[in-house]
């Protein structure tokens, strides 16, 4: 596919719920299409989908702080990084009380490996696009690609009044 994003998913939040974290809608509607592909770091948008609310943005740093995030919102934040340029791919879950589950695989080799195994990573050697989404699908029940946030211009973009703390 050829992917380099960042997915953010926060069970039970609302975009509201962002601001604790320093991020606050922008008023602007952008697609998860065009979030995922933009060249702008700041670009992220926000949707809720099912009982998750899902933020993407091309590798969006963000998905990096899914210990703060979790702490933070209080509640379970999953977070995957797909970095197709550099052959690297990151999957977390981390719950509120500190509880993570973190792999990361770059150029075919485990480079972090934190937690125990979820159920859901039986039989996933290495880490790649699909694998990432597939266990994303199997933890929060969203399919991304099935989503119709992603196509549309009805998803929240958000911005950092002075970045996630």
């Amino acid at each position: 596919m050829g992917m380099n994003m960042g997915l953010v998913y926060v069970e039970g939040a609302a975009v509201e719920d962002l601001a604790a974290v320093g991020l606050r809608p922008t008023g602007a509607r952008t697609s998860g299409d065009e979030a995922s592909i933009s060249p702008d770091p700041e670009m992220v948008v926000a949707r809720r989908v099912g009982d998750w609310l899902v933020l993407v943005g091309g590798m969006m740093l963000l998905a990096t702080e899914d210990e703060m995030l979790a702490r933070t919102l209080g509640r379970r934040v999953v977070a995957a990084l797909l970095g197709s340029t550099s052959d690297t791919y990151s999957f977390a879950v981390c719950e509120p009380d500190g509880a993570r589950r973190h792999v990361v695989d770059s150029a075919g080799q485990r480079e972090v490996d934190e937690g125990a195994a979820l159920p859901a990573e039986d039989g996933v050697e290495l880490l790649t696009e699909d694998t990432v989404l597939e266990l994303v699908g199997d933890v929060t029940g969203v399919e991304i690609w099935d989503a119709s946030w992603r196509r549309t211009g009805r998803s929240s973009r958000v911005k950092g009044s002075s970045g996630p703390r």
